[in-house]
């Protein structure tokens, strides 16, 4: 173990010896502003068992403050991360590497939180990030005059043939982001749908600020509804049935309100066709919910909901919230044939109630952001309640209201934190 040591000034403040080094350290040591934090090299024999780092920090790296090419098992208590240039913790294409962020600080992280590189193996990374680490999540972006404390892409491993090859369980406690206007598409911690080499968890753990949902991807994804869009089958208005097993889609309106499918002609930069939304008077609603039935689980459960909104063509307030329909037990109507005396027995689910979460205000929540009208945003998360009474299932949706003209809205995302 190797202690009280201050390092620097350096390219890379340490680099492992990867060849017959395993239970090695370093405790109560101090490594600053240097091009890199540490270096781990590509290739490895018989290294790397129970590495570990007590009571450091990692300050002020203009890189990375770990390149992990090779392999190792890393775990870190009581250390401090503050300002890196770029990804806190950077990992090769072919490293198996084990890391435990299992206390301590994180900020002023201006790349990705962990980034893995294409993955040429199958070779997977795995990475937690422990309930006592607390995260501070600003950073810096230009064309804004404070620093961001939105939500942002923080985990990225571009997807390969070898599947999801970056691990990463994430339980922090992280200060700052609810209520934040986002200054991006994506609001998932795992950031645009094509970043699937990531599998990522997002335990509740003891943040019980705005739980923004994890990633797109079906394999790791944490939303209730089974899909994100529709393919050019869908066509025209969208179906009223909530109740309808023939499409995943239905919009209820109010008024001489429309809600139609998109087509490719109008899709957003990530190829995802939009719901159009037109009113023609303020006081109109359009309330678009996936079909597919989900479970909310005990009475007054939250779930919550987004999408990413484009109001380039709107006029007025953009008002959008969640709301959730929630059935409980059936109606059951019997008819008797006059002539063959059958008896016939149909069973509809009684509709208990529509709950709405408060309102994002989709105009305001541009402002003072490097975002144009012309640019899809992501919508705040916002949560609705259960029925008190609880639920057999339930359908969750968005309500659009106060604007007159038209909006596009790709990617509804809705989830139980």
């Amino acid at each position: 173990m190797i202690c009280d040591m201050m390092i620097t000034g350096f390219h890379t403040s340490h680099r492992w010896g990867t060849y017959y080094t395993f239970m090695c350290g370093f405790r109560d040591c101090y490594f600053s502003r240097c091009y890199n934090g540490m270096e781990v090299p590509e290739a490895f024999y018989n290294f790397g068992e129970d590495m570990r780092y007590e009571n450091c920090v990692f300050g002020n790296m203009e890189n990375y403050a770990f390149w992990i090419k090779g392999g190792g098992e890393f775990t870190l208590e009581g250390v401090k991360t503050d300002f890196v240039g770029r990804h806190m913790l950077r990992i090769g294409p072919l490293s198996p590497v084990e890391f435990k962020y299992v206390s301590g600080h994180i900020e002023g992280i201006q790349g990705r939180t962990v980034f893995k590189d294409a993955t040429q193996s199958y070779s997977q990374s795995t990475v937690l990030i422990g309930k006592a680490v607390k995260r501070d999540v600003r950073r810096t972006l230009a064309g804004l005059s404070a620093e961001y404390y939105g939500i942002y892409q923080e985990y990225e491993c571009p997807s390969s043939i070898y599947g999801q090859s970056l691990k990463v369980t994430d339980e922090s406690h992280t200060s700052g982001r609810a209520g934040i206007k986002p200054c991006t598409p994506y609001p998932t911690l795992a950031g645009p749908p094509g970043n699937t080499g990531v599998y990522l968890k997002t335990p509740r753990g003891i943040d019980l600020r705005t739980p923004f949902p994890n990633s797109y991807s079906d394999a790791c994804s944490n939303r209730i509804n089974r899909v994100l869009g529709f393919t050019e089958l869908s066509t025209g208005d969208v179906g009223n049935d909530l109740l309808s097993t023939d499409y995943a889609w239905a919009a209820l309106k109010t008024g001489n309100a429309k809600c139609r499918y998109g087509t490719m002609a109008d899709a957003d930069p990530d190829g995802y066709m939009p719901f159009i939304i037109e009113l023609t008077d303020p006081s109109e609603v359009v309330q678009l919910f996936c079909t597919n039935e989900a479970k909310a689980g005990t009475s007054l459960e939250l779930i919550w909901g987004t999408a990413s909104i484009c109001i380039a063509d709107a006029v007025g307030d953009v008002m959008v919230s969640s709301v959730m329909a929630c059935y409980l037990r059936n109606s059951v109507r019997v008819t008797q044939d006059a002539d063959t005396k059958v008896f016939t027995a149909t069973s509809t689910p009684i509709r208990r109630t529509f709950s709405e979460s408060a309102a994002i205000n989709m105009t305001t929540q541009r402002q003072g952001m490097p975002i144009t009208s012309a640019d899809y945003q992501a919508m705040l998360p916002q949560a609705a309640s259960n029925y008190w009474q609880g639920n057999d299932f339930i359908q969750a949706g968005l309500k659009f209201t106060g604007f007159t003209g038209r909006i596009y809205v790709t990617r509804p995302y809705w989830y139980l934190p």
